[in-house]
Protein backbone atom coordinates (compact mmCIF):
# COMPACT_ATOMS: atom_id res chain seq x y z
CA UNK A 1 0.00 0.00 0.00
CA UNK A 2 1.38 3.66 -1.13
CA UNK A 3 2.07 5.62 2.04
CA UNK A 4 0.44 8.70 1.96
CA UNK A 5 2.92 11.24 2.39
CA UNK A 6 4.34 13.87 0.07
CA UNK A 7 7.15 13.20 -2.14
CA UNK A 8 8.77 15.89 -1.19
CA UNK A 9 9.47 14.19 2.48
CA UNK A 10 10.87 11.10 0.53
CA UNK A 11 12.97 12.90 -2.14
CA UNK A 12 15.28 15.03 0.27
CA UNK A 13 16.50 12.59 2.59
CA UNK A 14 16.69 9.83 -0.17
CA UNK A 15 18.64 12.37 -2.64
CA UNK A 16 17.72 13.63 -6.40
CA UNK A 17 20.71 11.02 -7.42
CA UNK A 18 18.57 7.96 -6.36
CA UNK A 19 15.27 9.33 -7.28
CA UNK A 20 15.54 9.99 -10.32
CA UNK A 21 16.83 6.11 -11.34
CA UNK A 22 13.97 4.88 -9.35
CA UNK A 23 11.67 2.42 -11.38
CA UNK A 24 9.07 4.10 -13.31
CA UNK A 25 6.02 2.50 -11.34
CA UNK A 26 7.79 3.33 -7.83
CA UNK A 27 8.25 7.00 -8.86
CA UNK A 28 5.08 7.05 -9.74
CA UNK A 29 3.77 6.87 -6.27
CA UNK A 30 5.73 9.59 -4.72
CA UNK A 31 5.32 11.80 -7.83
CA UNK A 32 2.04 12.18 -9.80
CA UNK A 33 1.37 13.89 -12.86
CA UNK A 34 -0.99 16.48 -11.72
CA UNK A 35 2.68 17.40 -9.62
CA UNK A 36 4.26 17.08 -12.77
CA UNK A 37 1.88 20.02 -14.23
CA UNK A 38 2.36 22.09 -11.26
CA UNK A 39 6.09 22.18 -12.51
CA UNK A 40 5.68 23.08 -15.80
CA UNK A 41 5.43 27.20 -15.93
CA UNK A 42 4.27 28.72 -19.39
CA UNK A 43 5.04 32.45 -19.74
CA UNK A 44 3.53 34.95 -22.58
CA UNK A 45 6.35 36.83 -24.04
CA UNK A 46 4.62 38.93 -26.51
CA UNK A 47 1.86 39.47 -29.16
CA UNK A 48 1.68 40.71 -32.45
CA UNK A 49 -1.47 41.98 -34.49
CA UNK A 50 0.60 42.26 -37.71
CA UNK A 51 -1.10 42.23 -41.53
CA UNK A 52 0.96 40.78 -44.45
CA UNK A 53 0.93 41.36 -48.03
CA UNK A 54 1.10 38.45 -50.36
CA UNK A 55 1.40 38.07 -54.41
CA UNK A 56 -1.27 40.29 -56.09
CA UNK A 57 -1.57 42.81 -53.30
CA UNK A 58 -3.36 40.40 -50.99
CA UNK A 59 -3.42 41.61 -47.66
CA UNK A 60 -3.77 38.64 -44.54
CA UNK A 61 -3.43 39.71 -41.00
CA UNK A 62 -2.36 37.10 -38.79
CA UNK A 63 -1.65 36.93 -34.77
CA UNK A 64 1.19 35.65 -33.53
CA UNK A 65 2.39 35.22 -29.44
CA UNK A 66 5.79 34.59 -28.36
CA UNK A 67 5.57 31.83 -25.30
CA UNK A 68 8.08 30.28 -23.42
CA UNK A 69 7.88 26.70 -21.43
CA UNK A 70 9.99 26.28 -18.28
CA UNK A 71 10.50 22.83 -16.67
CA UNK A 72 10.62 23.37 -13.08
CA UNK A 73 10.80 20.01 -12.13
CA UNK A 74 14.22 18.69 -10.48
CA UNK A 75 13.54 15.03 -11.48
CA UNK A 76 11.72 14.63 -14.93
CA UNK A 77 13.08 15.31 -18.43
CA UNK A 78 9.57 16.25 -20.79
CA UNK A 79 8.87 15.90 -23.95
CA UNK A 80 5.94 18.44 -25.55
CA UNK A 81 4.12 16.98 -28.45
CA UNK A 82 1.61 19.54 -28.62
CA UNK A 83 0.14 23.13 -28.03
CA UNK A 84 -3.51 24.01 -27.30
CA UNK A 85 -4.27 27.78 -27.25
CA UNK A 86 -7.67 29.38 -27.20
CA UNK A 87 -8.28 33.07 -27.73
CA UNK A 88 -10.98 34.66 -25.94
CA UNK A 89 -12.70 38.10 -25.76
CA UNK A 90 -14.02 39.63 -22.41
CA UNK A 91 -17.55 39.99 -22.63
CA UNK A 92 -20.85 40.09 -20.35
CA UNK A 93 -20.56 38.04 -18.68
CA UNK A 94 -18.10 35.98 -19.41
CA UNK A 95 -15.42 35.62 -21.99
CA UNK A 96 -16.33 34.45 -25.53
CA UNK A 97 -13.93 32.53 -27.25
CA UNK A 98 -13.43 33.22 -31.22
CA UNK A 99 -10.40 31.35 -31.88
CA UNK A 100 -8.49 28.19 -31.26
CA UNK A 101 -5.41 26.64 -32.29
CA UNK A 102 -4.20 22.84 -31.90
CA UNK A 103 -0.73 22.28 -33.19
CA UNK A 104 1.24 19.00 -32.86
CA UNK A 105 4.92 20.07 -32.01
CA UNK A 106 7.69 18.55 -30.63
CA UNK A 107 10.73 19.78 -28.64
CA UNK A 108 12.93 18.40 -25.38
CA UNK A 109 12.02 20.86 -21.86
CA UNK A 110 15.01 18.73 -19.85
CA UNK A 111 14.47 18.88 -16.17
CA UNK A 112 15.70 22.61 -15.64
CA UNK A 113 15.51 24.44 -18.56
CA UNK A 114 13.29 26.63 -20.63
CA UNK A 115 12.14 26.72 -24.42
CA UNK A 116 10.41 29.54 -26.33
CA UNK A 117 8.11 28.67 -28.71
CA UNK A 118 5.09 30.14 -31.08
CA UNK A 119 1.65 30.01 -32.09
CA UNK A 120 0.41 32.03 -34.89
CA UNK A 121 -3.26 32.63 -35.79
CA UNK A 122 -4.18 33.10 -39.44
CA UNK A 123 -6.95 35.24 -38.87
CA UNK A 124 -10.66 35.53 -40.77
CA UNK A 125 -12.81 38.56 -41.28
CA UNK A 126 -14.68 38.32 -37.75
CA UNK A 127 -11.54 36.85 -36.10
CA UNK A 128 -9.66 40.33 -37.09
CA UNK A 129 -12.37 42.49 -36.35
CA UNK A 130 -12.29 41.14 -32.89
CA UNK A 131 -8.53 41.40 -32.29
CA UNK A 132 -8.19 45.03 -34.06
CA UNK A 133 -11.02 45.80 -32.13
CA UNK A 134 -9.32 45.26 -28.73
CA UNK A 135 -6.42 46.39 -29.50
CA UNK A 136 -7.64 49.89 -30.56
CA UNK A 137 -9.64 50.21 -27.60
CA UNK A 138 -6.88 48.78 -25.15
CA UNK A 139 -8.96 45.93 -24.03
CA UNK A 140 -7.43 42.51 -22.63
CA UNK A 141 -7.86 39.67 -24.28
CA UNK A 142 -8.00 36.23 -22.54
CA UNK A 143 -5.44 33.94 -23.52
CA UNK A 144 -5.29 30.10 -22.98
CA UNK A 145 -2.24 27.56 -23.58
CA UNK A 146 -1.85 23.88 -22.57
CA UNK A 147 0.89 21.57 -23.52
CA UNK A 148 0.88 17.91 -23.63
CA UNK A 149 4.00 16.83 -22.04
CA UNK A 150 4.70 13.40 -22.01
CA UNK A 151 7.51 12.00 -19.74
CA UNK A 152 8.54 8.43 -17.64
CA UNK A 153 5.83 8.83 -15.31
CA UNK A 154 3.01 9.31 -18.12
CA UNK A 155 1.37 12.08 -19.89
CA UNK A 156 0.51 15.55 -18.18
CA UNK A 157 -0.87 18.97 -19.41
CA UNK A 158 0.32 21.90 -17.99
CA UNK A 159 -1.75 25.11 -18.75
CA UNK A 160 -2.43 28.69 -17.91
CA UNK A 161 -4.72 31.60 -18.78
CA UNK A 162 -3.10 34.89 -19.35
CA UNK A 163 -4.30 38.34 -20.32
CA UNK A 164 -3.19 39.95 -23.02
CA UNK A 165 -3.84 44.02 -22.23
CA UNK A 166 -2.48 47.24 -22.56
CA UNK A 167 -0.99 47.76 -25.32
CA UNK A 168 -0.10 51.35 -25.53
CA UNK A 169 1.53 51.07 -21.92
CA UNK A 170 4.37 48.23 -23.34
CA UNK A 171 5.05 49.92 -26.73
CA UNK A 172 8.01 51.60 -25.74
CA UNK A 173 9.39 49.43 -23.46
CA UNK A 174 12.19 46.85 -24.75
CA UNK A 175 12.60 48.42 -28.24
CA UNK A 176 9.68 46.57 -29.58
CA UNK A 177 8.42 47.12 -32.77
CA UNK A 178 5.19 49.07 -33.27
CA UNK A 179 2.74 46.00 -34.21
CA UNK A 180 4.26 44.26 -30.84
CA UNK A 181 1.74 44.59 -27.76
CA UNK A 182 3.42 42.65 -25.00
CA UNK A 183 1.15 43.92 -22.31
CA UNK A 184 0.72 40.56 -20.17
CA UNK A 185 -0.37 39.16 -16.60
CA UNK A 186 -0.40 35.88 -15.31
CA UNK A 187 -4.03 35.55 -13.95
CA UNK A 188 -2.72 32.19 -11.90
CA UNK A 189 0.61 30.99 -10.58
CA UNK A 190 0.36 26.62 -9.94
CA UNK A 191 0.98 26.58 -6.35
CA UNK A 192 -0.07 30.22 -5.12
CA UNK A 193 -3.44 29.91 -6.23
CA UNK A 194 -6.59 28.85 -8.40
CA UNK A 195 -6.72 30.37 -11.61
CA UNK A 196 -9.44 31.67 -13.67
CA UNK A 197 -10.30 28.68 -16.57
CA UNK A 198 -13.09 29.20 -18.87
CA UNK A 199 -15.58 31.51 -16.06
CA UNK A 200 -18.15 31.29 -18.85
CA UNK A 201 -18.29 27.40 -18.27
CA UNK A 202 -17.96 27.50 -14.30
CA UNK A 203 -20.64 29.82 -14.00
CA UNK A 204 -22.69 27.71 -16.34
CA UNK A 205 -21.94 24.63 -13.69
CA UNK A 206 -22.29 26.54 -10.97
CA UNK A 207 -26.22 27.54 -11.97
CA UNK A 208 -26.59 24.03 -13.08
CA UNK A 209 -25.44 22.16 -10.18
CA UNK A 210 -26.92 24.54 -7.89
CA UNK A 211 -30.47 23.29 -8.82
CA UNK A 212 -29.55 19.78 -7.94
CA UNK A 213 -29.22 20.43 -4.28
CA UNK A 214 -33.31 20.30 -3.46
CA UNK A 215 -34.26 17.18 -5.15
CA UNK A 216 -33.01 13.74 -6.06
CA UNK A 217 -30.07 12.05 -5.40
CA UNK A 218 -28.05 14.95 -3.88
CA UNK A 219 -30.88 16.31 -1.25
CA UNK A 220 -30.93 12.60 0.16
CA UNK A 221 -27.05 12.82 0.31
CA UNK A 222 -27.36 16.35 1.96
CA UNK A 223 -29.55 15.20 4.29
CA UNK A 224 -28.15 12.87 5.66
CA UNK A 225 -24.66 14.30 5.69
CA UNK A 226 -23.37 15.11 9.25
CA UNK A 227 -22.86 19.02 10.30
CA UNK A 228 -19.16 19.95 9.04
CA UNK A 229 -19.04 17.36 6.57
CA UNK A 230 -21.55 18.22 3.65
CA UNK A 231 -18.25 18.00 1.23
CA UNK A 232 -17.07 14.64 2.29
CA UNK A 233 -20.40 13.30 1.88
CA UNK A 234 -21.08 15.02 -1.91
CA UNK A 235 -17.75 14.69 -3.08
CA UNK A 236 -18.84 11.93 -5.53
CA UNK A 237 -22.17 13.32 -7.00
CA UNK A 238 -20.61 16.49 -7.87
CA UNK A 239 -17.63 14.55 -9.36
CA UNK A 240 -20.15 12.40 -11.16
CA UNK A 241 -22.23 15.66 -11.85
CA UNK A 242 -18.87 17.61 -13.30
CA UNK A 243 -18.21 14.65 -15.63
CA UNK A 244 -21.41 14.42 -16.98
CA UNK A 245 -21.37 18.32 -17.24
CA UNK A 246 -17.93 17.96 -19.26
CA UNK A 247 -19.27 15.81 -21.67
CA UNK A 248 -23.03 17.36 -22.67
CA UNK A 249 -20.20 20.82 -23.21
CA UNK A 250 -18.58 18.88 -25.27
CA UNK A 251 -15.56 20.14 -22.90
CA UNK A 252 -12.97 16.84 -23.25
CA UNK A 253 -10.62 18.72 -24.57
CA UNK A 254 -9.89 20.97 -21.72
CA UNK A 255 -8.07 19.53 -18.65
CA UNK A 256 -8.80 16.51 -16.53
CA UNK A 257 -11.50 17.32 -13.70
CA UNK A 258 -10.59 18.10 -10.48
CA UNK A 259 -12.36 18.02 -7.09
CA UNK A 260 -10.91 18.50 -3.85
CA UNK A 261 -12.44 19.54 -0.23
CA UNK A 262 -10.92 20.21 3.17
CA UNK A 263 -9.75 17.20 5.14
CA UNK A 264 -9.82 14.95 1.83
CA UNK A 265 -6.47 13.90 3.16
CA UNK A 266 -3.78 14.85 5.36
CA UNK A 267 -1.15 17.08 3.55
CA UNK A 268 2.08 18.08 4.69
CA UNK A 269 2.01 21.50 2.08
CA UNK A 270 -0.64 24.11 1.55
CA UNK A 271 -3.51 23.12 -0.21
CA UNK A 272 -4.64 24.05 -3.17
CA UNK A 273 -7.75 25.35 -3.10
CA UNK A 274 -6.43 27.66 -0.62
CA UNK A 275 -5.33 31.59 -1.06
CA UNK A 276 -4.17 34.32 0.83
CA UNK A 277 -6.50 37.03 1.06
CA UNK A 278 -6.04 40.46 3.51
CA UNK A 279 -3.08 38.39 6.11
CA UNK A 280 -4.79 35.68 6.41
CA UNK A 281 -5.82 31.54 4.32
CA UNK A 282 -9.15 31.23 3.35
CA UNK A 283 -10.39 27.92 1.66
CA UNK A 284 -13.98 27.11 0.78
CA UNK A 285 -15.44 23.29 1.97
CA UNK A 286 -14.52 22.21 -1.32
CA UNK A 287 -13.60 23.38 -4.85
CA UNK A 288 -14.15 22.07 -8.91
CA UNK A 289 -10.07 22.99 -9.71
CA UNK A 290 -10.16 21.70 -13.60
CA UNK A 291 -10.81 22.33 -15.76
CA UNK A 292 -12.13 25.39 -14.55
CA UNK A 293 -12.69 26.84 -10.98
CA UNK A 294 -15.63 26.81 -8.84
CA UNK A 295 -16.12 27.11 -5.02
CA UNK A 296 -18.66 25.38 -2.62
CA UNK A 297 -19.99 26.43 1.04
CA UNK A 298 -21.92 24.15 2.78
CA UNK A 299 -23.91 25.89 5.88
CA UNK A 300 -26.93 25.07 8.19
CA UNK A 301 -29.59 27.02 9.27
CA UNK A 302 -28.98 27.53 13.35
CA UNK A 303 -31.60 27.74 15.90
CA UNK A 304 -32.71 31.30 15.50
CA UNK A 305 -31.37 32.04 11.96
CA UNK A 306 -30.70 35.52 11.63
CA UNK A 307 -27.48 36.98 11.38
CA UNK A 308 -25.61 33.63 10.19
CA UNK A 309 -27.02 33.64 6.78
CA UNK A 310 -25.54 37.29 5.86
CA UNK A 311 -22.07 36.29 7.72
CA UNK A 312 -21.93 33.18 5.51
CA UNK A 313 -23.54 34.90 2.59
CA UNK A 314 -20.19 37.16 2.34
CA UNK A 315 -18.26 34.33 3.62
CA UNK A 316 -19.10 32.99 -0.09
CA UNK A 317 -19.04 35.79 -1.49
CA UNK A 318 -14.97 36.63 -1.25
CA UNK A 319 -14.31 33.52 -3.51
CA UNK A 320 -15.66 35.24 -6.44
CA UNK A 321 -15.25 38.65 -5.06
CA UNK A 322 -11.45 38.43 -4.97
CA UNK A 323 -11.39 37.15 -8.30
CA UNK A 324 -9.93 33.78 -6.45
CA UNK A 325 -12.68 31.43 -8.16
CA UNK A 326 -14.53 32.04 -11.31
CA UNK A 327 -17.87 30.83 -9.69
CA UNK A 328 -19.15 29.43 -6.20
CA UNK A 329 -22.15 27.43 -4.84
CA UNK A 330 -23.39 28.51 -1.63
CA UNK A 331 -25.54 26.04 -0.29
CA UNK A 332 -27.56 27.07 3.06
CA UNK A 333 -29.57 23.86 4.73
CA UNK A 334 -32.73 25.12 6.35
CA UNK A 335 -34.06 23.51 9.83
CA UNK A 336 -36.95 21.67 9.44
CA UNK A 337 -40.16 24.13 8.82
CA UNK A 338 -38.02 27.20 8.06
CA UNK A 339 -38.78 28.71 4.49
CA UNK A 340 -36.40 30.39 2.37
CA UNK A 341 -38.51 33.21 2.07
CA UNK A 342 -37.48 34.21 5.85
CA UNK A 343 -34.24 35.52 3.85
CA UNK A 344 -35.03 36.31 0.39
CA UNK A 345 -38.79 37.66 1.09
CA UNK A 346 -38.66 41.09 2.58
CA UNK A 347 -38.77 42.96 -0.66
CA UNK A 348 -35.72 45.31 0.82
CA UNK A 349 -34.36 47.09 -2.53
CA UNK A 350 -31.68 46.53 -0.86
CA UNK A 351 -31.54 42.76 -0.38
CA UNK A 352 -32.39 42.09 -4.11
CA UNK A 353 -29.70 44.94 -5.20
CA UNK A 354 -27.25 42.82 -3.03
CA UNK A 355 -28.11 39.38 -4.50
CA UNK A 356 -28.05 40.86 -8.21
CA UNK A 357 -24.83 42.07 -7.65
CA UNK A 358 -23.48 38.78 -6.38
CA UNK A 359 -24.95 36.62 -8.85
CA UNK A 360 -23.32 38.99 -11.28
CA UNK A 361 -19.82 38.02 -9.74
CA UNK A 362 -20.37 34.15 -10.04
CA UNK A 363 -22.18 33.66 -6.76
CA UNK A 364 -24.95 30.99 -6.80
CA UNK A 365 -27.38 29.87 -3.66
CA UNK A 366 -29.50 27.02 -3.49
CA UNK A 367 -31.24 27.50 0.03
CA UNK A 368 -32.71 23.95 0.98
CA UNK A 369 -35.81 23.00 2.69
CA UNK A 370 -34.85 19.78 5.38
CA UNK A 371 -37.54 17.48 5.54
CA UNK A 372 -39.58 17.52 8.63
CA UNK A 373 -39.55 14.24 11.14
CA UNK A 374 -42.99 13.16 9.05
CA UNK A 375 -41.25 13.80 5.46
CA UNK A 376 -42.98 17.50 4.21
CA UNK A 377 -40.64 20.07 3.08
CA UNK A 378 -41.03 23.51 1.35
CA UNK A 379 -40.53 24.20 -2.05
CA UNK A 380 -36.16 25.00 -2.96
CA UNK A 381 -35.11 28.35 -3.69
CA UNK A 382 -32.24 28.96 -6.32
CA UNK A 383 -30.41 32.14 -6.79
Amino acid sequence: MTPSVPWQTVAKPVGGWLLRRLPTFIFRKYYPAHQLEDEVKIRLGSARHVTVKLLGGLQVPYFELELEAFNMSPYLDVNVTGVLTHLAAYAEPAAQMFAEQDDWVGFDLPSGTSRPFHVRYWLNEYQNAVVSTYVRERWALELFVMLSAQSRIGMARPFKILDIKNPAAQLGRAQRRSACFPGWRNRFSWGEHMPSRHSDLARKFAQRISKRFSSGRFHRVLQKASPQSEQKDMAQPIAEFLKEFRKAEHAESLPKSRYDREGNYERKSEQELSYKIHGTWAYPDAAVLGPFTCAFEFDREPEGGGVHFKEQLMKAAVHVLSGAYDACVFVYLLRPGSRASTYLGDRSVYSKGLLRKLRGAGLYLSIVPRRSARGGQGPPQML
